[in-house]
């Protein structure tokens, strides 16, 4: 059974005719007599009665009739209503941390710029969480780092920055330190579920050292602000520090024979259905942050 078999019983319904039916459909009349009789041998009912060459319809057709205009009206608002999503579709991005403190304004403005239509709904959390996010379908995709292997999701290599050393500029430290000797300060870290933190993790646990910070926050301003006061050494994105290096509350310690990278990726479910406008959308953030992190 088809919606083509109720449009069909619909019409001859409403005009009291196959004939008349078959011209508003602009179909042949021979289908139609065919569509009637399908319809019949599948209810196993007799939807019509045909007297004096014309066509009365039966208790059961009247019945069915009902049922039919219910159908129709459902299905042509169900087109109204998707057509009208897709014109103002609604979906939801997951950003880390850090780039959200460092450009989620000029992001979002991009992408209305972009797709004017765009209902986006925003979640800023570190990687764990968006992670979590993107198996329980709580977000469409997500712009993060430090993505674990094990989880299956696909992932688009977006682009890199630096993480640097920062305290003030009189905190009695070498401007070029060693990573064993940075081990000994006091250090000024973000919360070990946190992208940032898997970073500088990592970098020590190359080496074999392990590091016990003085401070841990999920904010990385309460870590700026603890590194212009003097209490240690954080470890931050370079972007995220650039205008406290240009006023000097902040000086910049270089590396001895390390560097700090930290990798960014666009992060989505393999089974996420893609719209058009999720692609549209994920194209425009991927060019965003490829621009911006590049430069």
């Amino acid at each position: 059974m088809t919606l083509r078999h109720f449009r069909i019983f619909q019409a001859v319904c409403k005009t009291g005719s196959i004939t008349r039916g078959a011209e508003q459909l602009n179909i042949a009349q021979p289908a139609v007599s065919l569509a009637i009789k399908e319809l019949e041998q599948f209810y196993q009912v007799q939807l019509f009665e045909r007297m004096n060459r014309k066509i009365y319809l039966t208790e059961p057709g009247r019945k069915l009739l009902q049922y039919t205009d219910t159908v129709l009206s459902q299905v042509e608002e169900s087109v109204q209503v998707i057509r009208d999503l897709k014109q103002g579709e609604r979906y939801r991005l997951g950003i880390n941390v850090t780039l959200a403190e460092a450009c989620l304004p000029s992001l979002l403005q991009q992408i209305k710029k972009g797709i004017p239509q765009l209902e986006l709904q925003v979640m800023v959390g570190n990687s764990s969480q968006l992670e979590e996010s993107l198996c329980q379908n709580e977000i469409d995709f997500a712009v993060m780092d430090q993505i674990r292997t094990n989880t299956g999701m696909l992932t688009i290599p977006l682009a890199k920055e630096q993480m640097i050393a920062v305290c003030h500029p009189d905190y009695p430290v070498h401007d070029c330190i060693s990573l064993e000797q940075l081990k000994q300060e006091k250090l000024l870290l973000r919360e070990k579920t946190s992208g940032a933190r898997k970073c500088v993790d990592n970098v020590f646990q190359e080496q074999g050292i392990e590091i016990v910070p003085v401070m841990e926050s999920t904010s990385f301003q309460s870590l700026i602000a603890c590194a212009e006061s003097g209490l240690g050494i954080a470890i931050l994105p370079e972007k995220l520090v650039d205008s406290k290096l240009q006023i000097h509350s902040l000086k910049k310690l270089y590396l001895a024979e390390t560097q700090l990278e930290r990798h960014y990726f666009m992060v989505y479910h393999p089974h996420k259905y893609r719209t058009p406008c999720l692609k549209s959308t994920m194209n425009v953030v991927q060019n965003y942050f490829s621009e911006m992190l590049n430069r």
